[in-house]
């Protein structure tokens, strides 16, 4: 019975100086006190539990990580047990590191992600949050932006302001270094399986999102100023463009779309063929945006120097697109007979009646069309990606494409340089010679 409690004792010694060693890590790591203060609670309250068991820490397994958060933390809301599980996890690859343990059993404990739902029932914020963050809501709506945008920009601000309270901050005196943490925070965060949670992307639109708060408490004299307007925002990583269509297959595509005024249903769905035609060859011939396209008037145009005027939807500046000679033919043609095309007052104003309902319909009737050739799903903005590419590819000077997008910046053009690099491995493996020997070679033997 003494070397069982002698046992004990060690046990409980060892647990201790792995826990101190751990908290002089992340005192040189410059974590604040209140968050070494906090993790070392939760790693106590584990090991404990590990001594109630009388389980070296060396020899526990994914079975009793299971049995603590069951058994051990019945009253602990998910969102709590889930940060417990990440500080757990943190400790045991220190304890890695240190040639402690062989492994970290809490990335081998497989618990469901918490849903969006259950996060939602489970977070309170305080009264004058919730009073806050509605009237920043109502405030995002009335003032130009749109709705789906408002309620994305509240659910942001409300698990961030979750943060805030779970950490003890204050969110009417954030200082920087809390705005910094908290991006940190998001760049590390991890799934179940220890993969990245967010990327760098997404972590940049959710720290505009609380930006965009806190200019409203700017606006509302409750706050001074915006301490995450002088963080260091982390750069989002351009992605690649996907299903881009070469010269042939977008022409066969635009082919279809044309074809389809004679094939229709009936006289109403020939009409909206007609129009998509139009608007298609037209985006094709500008790399334009759709939100251009569907606000353009006839006084925008201007035949004779085969240009169009176009109304940036992102920035509001304005810059010309450029329309090739078959381009110029079928708008000459629309213009005589879209009064028979179009029908109501609008047909007075905007030639492809310069709603949001036509851009759906655009982009629903392409992508049907797409995945009825087997191209994938396809919109107008790949319309627009197809053309930045293919004059790429033709030798166009990337400054020049630039001007055609209307890109502010040339770091944003030049993603398209990305997808002609990758298409130079297809290239070598079709012409490289070495291929051609042997294949020759194969064939005479």
């Amino acid at each position: 019975m003494k070397k069982k409690e002698k046992g004990e004792i060690n046990m409980r010694e060892e647990n201790k100086i792995y826990l101190e060693r751990y908290s002089n890590y992340l005192k040189s790591k410059d974590y604040k006190e209140v968050t070494i203060y906090k993790t070392a609670n939760i790693i106590k309250n584990y090991l404990n539990f590990l001594e109630g068991k009388n389980i070296n820490i060396k020899d526990a397994e994914v079975k009793d990580v299971k049995t603590y958060f069951k058994q051990g933390n019945k009253k602990l809301k998910k969102v709590t047990i889930k940060d417990r599980r990440e500080v757990l996890s943190r400790f045991y690859e220190f304890l890695k590191l240190e040639n402690i343990v062989t492994e970290n059993i809490f990335k081998k404990d497989k618990i469901k992600p918490v849903s969006s739902a259950s996060l939602s029932a489970s977070i309170k914020l305080s009264e004058k949050q919730e009073k806050l963050l509605k009237e920043f809501t109502e405030y995002e709506k009335n003032y130009g932006k749109r709705r789906v945008k408002a309620a994305v920009n509240s659910k942001e601000v409300f698990y961030i302001l979750n943060y805030f309270n779970e950490n003890d901050i204050d969110f009417l005196h954030v200082k920087i270094n809390d705005a910094e943490n908290l991006q940190e925070y998001l760049l590390e965060l991890k799934d179940n399986k220890g993969n990245i949670l967010y990327t760098s992307a997404t972590v940049r639109n959710k720290i505009t999102a609380i930006s965009v708060f806190y200019d409203y408490l700017v606006k509302k004299d409750m706050i001074t100023c915006n301490r995450f307007k002088e963080i260091r925002k982390v750069r989002g990583e351009k992605s690649l463009p996907k299903n881009i269509l070469d010269e042939e297959k977008l022409n066969i595509f635009l082919r279809v779309i044309k074809n389809k005024i004679k094939s229709g249903k009936n006289l109403s769905e020939r009409r909206m063929f007609y129009r998509l035609h139009v608007m298609a060859e037209l985006l094709y011939s500008t790399g334009a945006r759709i939100n251009e396209i569907i606000k353009l008037k006839e006084e925008d145009f201007d035949f004779t120097s085969g240009t169009v005027k176009l109304l940036d939807s992102k920035t509001g500046k304005e810059r010309r697109g450029f329309l090739n000679s078959y381009t110029v033919e079928i708008l000459r043609i629309y213009f005589r007979f879209r009064k028979n095309i179009i029908t109501g007052a609008s047909q007075r104003e905007y030639l492809f009646l310069g709603d949001a309902g036509v851009k759906r319909i655009f982009n629903d009737s392409l992508n049907k069309l797409s995945r009825k050739l087997k191209l994938g799903k396809f919109t107008s903005h790949n319309i627009r990606h197809s053309f930045g590419c293919q004059m790429l590819k033709a030798g166009c000077d990337i400054r020049y494409i630039q001007a055609f997008l209307g890109h502010e910046s040339l770091v944003t053009t030049q993603i398209y340089t990305k997808i002609e690099k990758s298409d130079l491995k297809s290239m070598l493996d079709k012409f490289h010679p070495r291929k051609f020997f042997y294949k020759t070679k194969r064939k005479a033997s």
